[in-house]
């Protein structure tokens, strides 16, 4: 962009390629760029026009290259190393860094008495029963005895206890900062699972929350999203070569991912490749694809349909409606499916529900203009095609539980708000069809087992994680009153909902 006026200009130092990284020297006289996984540069004129083409600088996987101030030199990320290269000698070394953090240590007991407790198992409730955490566990559930009530317990007599609700599809940056984390607790959200993200924020994000600098929920993440040569999205990295897949594949593996997501330009046979390399790992994929994801091995699929590499959703006819092939390899598969169905019936929600935006987190947190411009979105509810689609899309959720199959609740966050979205699918879910019970279940304990975790998340019992949410009312009737958050725990730490809605002093 000339600074003193003009078109702005576009620079292609690789055509038909999606570049993860560029950076111009502040000498002007070359830019950095990050292509096919590894840094080079480029030489520009006064100009800023290419006068040659790019020369590798490091074998490594790159990401995030910044320029010395003298332009001699680059400092950039390599999985979990920091290096820096010198532009005229190629030389490479590594910035020894010590960089350490601990998990929050939880200790003492906490007993929350429970008038009404779904255990994310049962379809109906146990009633009148002491929860006992010791640290981070629970280490009994068991009938009321007064004499547990001594030093630190919740009195619940009057409300419901669940599990901790899981987000199973957020998109999540650091532009938000230790509020984010806030929100989704204030929620009832302890655990969220991020297809698609930066590696490095989601790792300091985990970092920062797991050990107790910033209340925050449990963090599962994919890294970039393992796309094709080419690229929409910025979280998503184009992987047009083999060697460029490897060193893509081991920075998971060295930066600890929670699961892979392929995106829209992979091939199939890629796929395949990517799904084969996470199961050695002991990690989950997802993607849009149904098949030959199922045949591939892929473990989950996102949304009710979305982009596809085939041009044409194989899951969605233009009149939202599903054939029974795409119900029965998902119940057949058990590849978990997580519909994302508030994304496109958000107005249909709010429409029916307009006091879903009235509730104190999402005014505290987000605010009345922000409220105001949401509900703006229910007029779409009026017009009959609109309600076909949506119904049609949750006749096919239905149908896959119907079926046998596993249904997650996810969102797609940040098109709609965090916390809130979770809260209005569990809402569109049980207007499909679904019971409160399946509804709830669906965020808890199934979440927990697609996520890999079920052995510690997910229900409320003796030995797991204490993630936990009080709410009021009663959900299993009326599924509107997971909405109704008093207090969140979370291993073992309990937030009161007055102490999330307020900023940190």
């Amino acid at each position: 962009v000339p600074l003193d006026g003009g078109e702005p200009r576009r620079i292609t130092p690789v055509a038909f390629r999606s570049l993860s990284y560029a950076a111009w020297s502040p000498d002007g006289r070359a830019l950095a760029l990050v292509e096919d996984g590894r840094l080079s540069i480029t030489a520009m004129n006064e100009k800023g026009e290419m006068t040659g083409s790019p020369r590798r600088l490091s074998s490594d996987l790159a990401d995030a290259p910044r320029w010395s101030g003298d332009s001699k030199s680059l400092v950039y990320l390599s999985m979990d190393r920091l290096k820096r290269v010198f532009v005229d000698t190629g030389r490479t070394e590594e910035i020894k860094l010590q960089l350490e953090w601990q998990p929050e240590k939880v200790a003492g007991r906490l007993v929350i008495h429970a008038g009404r407790m779904f255990d994310g198992k049962s379809a109906d409730y146990h009633r009148n029963l002491d929860i006992v955490v010791e640290g981070n566990r629970i280490k009994e559930v068991r009938p009321h005895s007064q004499s547990l009530h001594t030093g630190n317990w919740i009195d619940a007599t009057d409300k419901t206890v669940i599990p901790g609700l899981f987000e199973m599809h957020a998109h999540q940056g650091i532009s938000l900062g230790e509020k984010q984390g806030r929100t989704w607790l204030a929620f009832g959200v302890t655990s969220v699972r991020e297809p698609g993200t930066d590696p490095y924020e989601a790792l300091e994000s985990r970092e920062a929350w797991e050990s107790g600098r910033r209340p925050g929920p449990r963090e599962f993440f994919c890294g970039r999203l393992f796309d094709g040569s080419r690229v929409f999205y910025s979280i998503a990295e184009g992987l047009a070569s083999d060697a460029h897949l490897d060193l893509a594949l081991e920075r998971a593996r060295r930066l600890e991912y929670d699961l892979i997501k392929t995106y829209v330009r992979m091939p199939d046979a890629a796929q395949k490749k990517i799904a084969a390399a996470a199961h050695r790992m002991g990690i989950g994929t997802s993607s849009h694809e149904i098949y030959p994801a199922a045949a591939h091995g892929m473990d989950g699929m996102e949304h009710t349909g979305a982009t596809s590499r085939r041009g044409y959703s194989p899951k969605l006819s233009a009149m939202s409606r599903s054939y029974g092939d795409v119900v029965e390899i998902l119940a057949r598969s058990q590849m978990n499916y997580t519909p994302t169905l508030i994304l496109p019936g958000v107005p249909l929600i709010l429409a029916e529900n307009p006091e879903s935006l009235k509730n104190a987190q999402f005014i505290a947190l987000y605010g009345e203009k922000a409220a105001q411009a949401l509900a703006t979105r229910a007029v779409m509810a009026n017009n009959p095609a609109f309600r076909d689609s949506i119904a049609a899309q949750g006749k096919t959720v239905l149908s896959v539980l119907k079926a046998g199959g596993r249904v997650t609740a996810g969102t797609d966050s940040p098109f709609l708000p965090y916390g809130l979205a979770l809260q209005l699918e569990l809402q569109i879910l049980v207007r499909s069809g679904f019971t409160p019970f399946e509804a709830i279940r669906s965020a808890t304990l199934w979440s927990a087992e697609a996520v890999g975790v079920g052995s510690d998340l997910g229900s409320i019992e003796r030995g797991k994680l204490a993630d936990m949410v009080i709410v009021e009312g009663d959900p299993l009737q009326k599924i509107e009153d997971t909405l109704k958050v008093s207090v969140t725990i979370k291993n073992g730490k309990a937030y009161p909902i007055k102490d999330l809605l307020a900023a940190p002093k």
